[in-house]
């Protein structure tokens, strides 16, 4: 499922929530946005050339 098709689809069912259900999606959203802050400042410690085997 690509990125797009995903995005549509989490922001049709959020439409179907009542109103305190969505309260609680938006601050589970801000508290993952917020939780993997702290990587953004931290060097890669591996990259594409430490696989050993590649997915697809």
């Amino acid at each position: 499922m690509n990125r797009e098709i995903l995005i549509n689809r989490t922001i049709d069912n959020i439409h179907l929530l009542p109103d305190w259900r969505l309260k609680e999606i938006s601050d589970y959203i801000d508290f993952l946005l917020k939780s993997f802050d702290f990587l953004n400042d931290e060097d890669d410690l591996y990259n594409e050339t430490d696989l050993i085997e590649k997915y697809q």
